[in-house]
């Protein structure tokens, strides 16, 4: 069995864990939950059956075999490190800033740190907090995390 499955077999248990679990919440709270993990399930499902159950999966296993070898570099380490402070530093910033603010202005960051658009950087997080506070705190009445800084 390929590692993609495997993978995609533990997301699917875990994801349909939540959603039996969210299905004992009151209404307004189960829906994130099910909105989020019905889609997902399907989609994992749908990549395990591709996987494993097309000719073309089939055919790819054997030519990957010379591939399977890693090889570490210098620019794959400077991903992962690169990647690794992308998650602190969104951690660290929720933590500090809360879920509201921290959302849009990291998503700005990265938008410009990939070099997108000056228009693009503006407009997506302004979307994501008119989603995240509109949405998920005006609408839903969900308790968004504030931070330490503005509590």
């Amino acid at each position: 069995m390929k590692a993609s499955t495997v993978l995609a077999l533990i997301f699917t248990v875990v994801i349909l864990t939540m959603v039996f679990l969210s299905l004992s919440y009151p209404n307004i709270a189960r829906f994130g939950p099910l909105l989020a993990g019905i889609p997902a399930t399907a989609l994992l499902l749908f990549q395990i059956l591709y996987e494993n159950f097309s000719g073309k999966g089939k055919s790819q296993k054997n030519q990957n075999t010379d591939q399977e070898k890693v090889t570490i570099n210098h620019k794959t380490v400077h991903c992962y490190v690169e990647l690794g402070l992308w998650i602190m530093g969104l951690l660290t910033m929720t933590y500090l800033f809360g879920i509201v603010l921290t959302f849009p202005v990291f998503t700005f960051a990265y938008l410009r740190r990939y070099r997108h658009r000056w228009l693009q950087s503006i407009l997506i997080p302004i979307v994501v907090f008119a989603v995240i506070y509109g949405l998920f705190d005006r609408l839903l009445g969900m308790y968004l995390y504030e931070g330490i800084l503005f509590e």
